[in-house]
């Protein structure tokens, strides 16, 4: 309600500008009340700005003191659209943005999804932009808030939370951008050299961290050994997170049952994953043969 009175004879009647321009009061939304009060009914964005009554007689048309209206808009978040997952590779540097639109201006945070920390523009790490944007009193604040990761690790994998509020309503707004680094296989452990008498079980380990999760391949002076009879590889991958996206150690056993001088040799475990692959270091295999006399005396 936007009230004007006046006093005068003749009676005066009463019109309104906004913004400068003519108040059509016969179109809807609008009523003009015999008093002077305009009533806006369901104010929209076209609706805001300074409006000023004017009274009108036969002999004069005082004008009131402008009266400002604000419309507030409930915060929305214009993009991403929806909460998605996406990758990068190390050691690429990671971006991700939140747009959102409201009236006051919309309070855009970043939170970690799985600590609920706030993330904070140290300088070094994190890093964060932004930019705020409204061309008349008619429009929505716009509110574009970048989020960089400088130095991204396995660790940094997680959910990131746009958190939008408004000082205007008690809501919060969410989306979440689940962020995977995707990282080159690393080896926790590789082979150990070995020496053992022939007919005895050898015995070779290594494990590899990855995100994705790799595949470990066994080699002997440099070519692939495959998984049979004499040569039994079981390897197994357990995750190190319950995070989506956290690297995952797989470990593999390499077993000889019952060894023989042919299998000396230099061994290596190569783990592979949709990134890259990488080689462990290498192993030397010894297998000892006792003496035996081949001819005796006639």
């Amino acid at each position: 309600l936007l009230h004007c009175s006046a006093t005068g004879t003749p009676t005066p009647t009463y019109s309104w500008t906004l913004d400068g321009q003519n108040v059509d009061v016969s179109r809807a939304g609008y009523s003009l009340a015999l008093n002077g009060t305009l009533l806006v009914q369901r104010a929209q964005l076209r609706d805001a700005g300074v409006y000023v009554c004017t009274a009108r007689n036969l002999l004069a048309s005082p004008k009131s003191a402008a009266q400002t209206v604000t419309v507030r808009v409930e915060p929305q978040i214009e993009f991403p659209l929806r909460s998605f997952t996406i990758n990068f590779t190390t050691p690429m540097k990671i971006s991700i943005g939140c747009g959102a639109v409201g009236i006051p201006q919309p309070v855009v945070e970043w939170q970690l999804g799985d600590t609920n920390g706030i993330v904070r523009d140290d300088g070094v790490k994190y890093s964060l932009i932004s930019d705020v944007e409204r061309n008349s009193n008619k429009d929505v604040f716009k509110v574009a808030s970048n989020l960089t990761i400088q130095t991204p690790v396995a660790d940094d994998t997680r959910p990131y939370i746009c958190s939008v509020t408004s000082p205007a309503f008690p809501i919060v707004v969410n989306r979440t951008i689940h962020v995977i680094v995707l990282v080159v296989p690393t080896f926790v452990s590789s082979p150990k050299n070995a020496t053992l008498l022939q007919t005895t079980q050898a015995l070779l380990q290594c494990s590899a961290s990855a995100a994705p999760v790799s595949f470990i391949e066994w080699r002997k002076n440099g070519a692939a050994l495959p998984s049979n009879n004499r040569y039994v590889i079981s390897s197994s991958s357990v995750a190190t997170s319950n995070i989506e996206g956290r690297p995952f150690i797989t470990s593999s056993t390499l077993t000889i049952a019952d060894s023989i001088y042919t299998d000396a040799g230099v061994y290596s475990c190569h783990s592979i994953n949709a990134i890259d692959e990488v080689t462990s270091n290498v192993a030397t295999l010894v297998v000892e043969v006792p003496p035996a006399i081949s001819s005796h005396p006639v």
